[in-house]
């Protein structure tokens, strides 16, 4: 079906669309990003299909949204157990305001207590006390806080940031278990 045509023309005579083959009999060159083999039936080519390079693409590209999202999972999971320590550090320099504190609400976001430091003043953080596990309403529970803040800044006594440790670690463990086997999966079907 292929025969040799004249310039500007096609093997079968149309004008404007470009020969199939060139004058001496071979098929025309390769484009640069063409890539082309040569077998015993003739030249093929090895370009992957507009749709298959569409697929691979949309692969890469969800493989990078999911560690992206696990990288910014991991890293707040890290700054919440940074952002326990300092408050820990907070309350303990120079030296930790001590109190009997009554629990006065527990609920999901937060546990309010009600302490009395030595001067006679009486407290409830309205942001509640740190690391509350554990406590029930209207019970008595040894406190720690920060005498520069007494309002802000509570927490029960003999407890601090390694708490935070188990389930920040969990849960940034969870995320790459997740993570790794669906990214790995995507790029070796994106090959």
């Amino acid at each position: 079906m292929a025969e040799t045509a004249g310039a500007g023309t096609t093997a079968r005579g149309r004008p404007g669309l470009p020969a199939e083959t060139v004058e001496d009999g071979s098929p025309p060159p390769a484009a640069p990003d063409q890539v082309v083999r040569e077998t015993r039936e003739g030249p093929v080519d090895e370009r992957p299909a507009p749709r298959a390079r569409t697929r691979r693409g949309w692969r890469r590209v969800t493989a990078a949204a999911l560690v992206t999202v696990g990288t910014v999972l991991s890293a707040l999971c890290v700054l919440l157990v940074i952002g326990c320590w300092l408050d820990d550090r907070a309350i303990e320099r120079p030296e930790p305001g001590r109190a009997t504190a009554e629990v006065v609400l527990v609920s999901f976001p937060r546990t309010v207590v009600r302490y009395t430091t030595p001067d006679g003043a009486v407290y409830s953080p309205s942001l509640g006390v740190l690391y509350p596990e554990g406590l029930q309403t209207g019970q008595l529970v040894r406190v720690e806080y920060d005498p520069a803040q007494p309002d802000k800044l509570v927490r029960v006594a003999g407890r601090d940031f390694r708490i935070a440790l188990l389930p920040a670690g969990t849960t940034v463990l969870g995320i790459w278990l997740v993570v790794v086997p669906l990214v790995w999966w995507l790029r070796r079907s994106a090959r």
